[in-house]
């Protein structure tokens, strides 16, 4: 079940109208979350995204990226110590 985050806090306009706190898709994070998953500054991820290398999501001024979109990212720059290969000599 996904979490529910109200917008603009809990003293929001939503809490002055009485209204309850729209659910928000937690599968788009802010570029300051994506930053934090990927443990990286802001200008490296929007690096990332004018490349192509990082899809975005675009709502008017807002930019959001999708968690499975950085997980791919992820696995995609994952890399693997061989197997079977020769070990160097340390010391």
């Amino acid at each position: 079940m996904p979490s529910v985050i109200p917008i603009g806090g809990e003293g929001g306009a939503a809490a002055r109208r009485g209204t309850p706190p729209r659910p928000v898709d937690r599968d788009l994070l802010t570029i300051p979350e994506a930053c934090q998953l990927l443990n990286v500054s802001h200008p490296t991820v929007y690096r990332w995204i004018r490349a192509g290398e990082l899809p975005m999501v675009k709502f008017g001024r807002l930019t959001r990226v999708r968690k499975a979109d950085v997980e791919a990212f992820i696995a995609a720059h994952t890399e693997r110590a061989p197997r079977g290969g020769r070990r160097r000599r340390t010391g």
